[in-house]
């Protein structure tokens, strides 16, 4: 017998007599053949049941050695000989595994010097924690309870594209590996969420997945169960629910010292959207900073005002700010008061604005202590088919509560939004008396008429226009400029090259009106419009950030060139 077998690594089956293998054709004829096959059958099984005997006393061995979880030469050697007799006997392969991934999750929540030598590296690799769970996971038969569960494990440390569900439903469960499982997912959820918390807020369930694809997010229409908050419920519920495994209490009492500085009192806002809509190739619209958390909702059941959902972390626990008033929110305005003139009784909905307003103020300000506004301000969402007449009397309203700053989600672009003025420039600007003459567009069903600030020569203005726009001209000056719209590709940037090109030619200002010329106008031709005015070419808008606090634009790539003033220089009144 070899040594490896006499330290019960593998167990050789062959019997041997005089130091040769005893073998089977050693039979004497007819007579005696019974005799000696039934004496040979009994030796075979006392040789077998002591090869297993001899299997199961060096498990037992190994487990005694490995269970304290010392890290130190002893639990190395054992651990050793556990690996190599892993590659005949699938019994020692699981045992590995469990013990494996105890030390693992051990030695990196205490950062234990043995780390480098369980992973067999020097220096600091990534990849490493990975490459060691799928060793231990290919150990594992496939029909062990645990495989799919390890092999899921190993995929999230080597950020493969699988599935991940069954590691997090390993994790949740009892026994020694589920709690060796559920130190290394915790550890690893934290790990990503400490690079996407840093992210922007639109940007954070992106960062989640490309760092684990293959995470399970259901499809849901509740916010909260998008990717960043599913992660962060996950973490919270993984620390919290720690298991009965003693030699693991210290680690896990380790990792959720690390996690907590930077999550507690931390709040996550939420991006919300009322659906994906045509894809919009422009990349005009913020997607950074801090979106407002009031949001005024216009749908075919009228004007609802909520908050984005926030969410926070409390000493490992994770909850809801603002609950009671999650988007969408009630019904403020039914569709016909929105139809029909308004009187005294909006102050119902004006002041249920100002309630709102107030209430996610100081959470603002945990936001985004810096940019935070001191005025009101809100997210104007609007549904398809909704006409721009209702627009105007929900910025009205808002108007009218405090909101001075006005932020328009684009349709096709979940998580971006426009910044916008209503009716004039600033609060306590009286109207009809603006600053500087400004570009108008007047928006109809099926396009607008441009109409520049000052009148211009119209010779040789129609060569340079942008395919499909028209140039109206009298006695030689322009008059108007007229774009079509349709429903497939919106304004197709028509608007703003125009835009550019009367700037190139008169210096307009980057404030533009746009309002519509019928009743019939769809909201959503108007806010094709206004999106194409922040598409305005050259310089960035001045002054951006002091007028939109909480918006911030990319180091790299387009900002905001242009501010849309909806229903520009209209009087704040009661509209029909």
């Amino acid at each position: 017998m070899d040594v490896a077998s006499s330290r019960g690594l593998y167990c050789d089956s062959t019997p041997e007599r005089n130091g040769r293998a005893m073998r089977s054709t050693d039979w004497t004829p007819a007579g005696r053949s019974t005799t000696r096959s039934w004496i040979l059958a009994v030796l075979l099984l006392a040789m077998t049941t002591g090869c297993a005997d001899r299997g199961r006393s060096a498990q037992d061995r190994a487990e005694r050695a490995l269970a304290p979880l010392a890290l130190d030469e002893a639990f190395f050697a054992a651990f050793d000989a556990l690996q190599a007799r892993a590659q005949t006997d699938p019994e020692a392969g699981r045992l590995a595994a469990r013990f494996g991934v105890r030390a693992l999750g051990r030695a990196q929540a205490l950062q234990h010097p043995s780390l480098t030598r369980l992973l067999e590296v020097q220096g600091r690799d990534p990849a490493a924690a990975g490459r060691f769970l799928a060793r231990l996971a290919s150990q594992v038969p496939e029909d062990a309870p645990e495989a799919p569960g390890l092999m899921a494990l190993s995929a999230m440390y080597r950020e493969a594209a699988a599935n991940l569900e069954p590691a997090l439903v390993l994790a949740q469960e009892q026994g020694p590996v589920a709690h060796g499982v559920r130190l290394l997912v915790a550890h690893r959820l934290g790990d990503v969420l400490q690079s996407a918390a840093a992210a922007p807020e639109n940007d954070r369930g992106r960062r989640v997945i490309e760092r684990l694809p293959g995470f399970p997010v259901p499809y849901s229409r509740d916010v909260t169960d998008a990717a960043f908050p599913r992660a962060l419920k996950t973490l919270s519920l993984l620390l919290t629910t720690p298991g009965d495994d003693p030699e693991l209490a210290e680690a896990f009492a380790a990792l959720a010292a690390d996690t907590n500085p930077w999550l507690d009192g931390r709040v996550f806002a939420l991006p919300v959207t009322l659906g994906i809509g045509p894809p919009v190739a422009a990349p005009w619209g913020v997607r950074i900073g801090v979106a407002p958390l009031l949001v005024l909702t216009l749908d075919d059941d009228g004007l609802h005002a909520g908050t984005r959902p926030v969410v926070q972390w409390t000493q490992g626990q994770v909850s809801l700010a603002l609950p009671e008033t999650l988007f969408p929110g009630p019904v403020l305005v039914p569709p016909d008061r929105l139809d029909a003139p308004l009187d005294a009784d909006d102050s119902t909905a004006i002041d249920a604005i100002r309630r709102l307003a107030a209430a996610v103020a100081p959470v603002e300000r945990q936001l985004d202590p810096e940019g935070t506004s001191q005025s009101p301000r809100a997210l104007v969402l609007v549904a398809s088919g909704i006409p721009a007449s209702r627009l105007r009397v929900v910025l009205r309203l808002a108007v009218e509560a405090g909101v001075s700053d006005i932020r328009v989600a684009i349709p096709g672009l979940p998580g971006a939004y426009l910044p916008a003025l209503a009716f004039h420039d600033a609060p306590g600007d009286t109207p009809p008396v603006p600053a500087a003459p400004r570009a108008r567009i007047a928006v109809g069903p099926d396009g607008c008429r441009l109409v520049p600030a000052t009148r211009l020569n119209a010779a040789g203005l129609e060569a340079a226009l942008p395919e499909g726009v028209t140039l109206t001209a009298k006695g030689g000056r322009l008059v108007h400029l007229s774009i079509p719209w349709n429903a497939g590709v919106g304004f197709a940037g028509r608007v703003a090259q125009t835009l550019g090109l009367l700037n190139r030619e008169a210096g307009i200002p980057r404030l533009v009106d746009v309002t519509p010329d019928r009743d019939d106008t769809p909201a959503r031709v108007l806010i094709d419009a206004a999106f194409e005015v922040a598409g305005f070419p050259g310089d960035r808008f001045p002054d951006l950030e002091s007028r939109f606090p909480g918006t911030r634009c990319p180091a790299v790539g387009p900002c905001i060139g242009g501010v849309p003033v909806l229903f520009g220089l209209e009087p704040v009144r009661k509209t029909k």
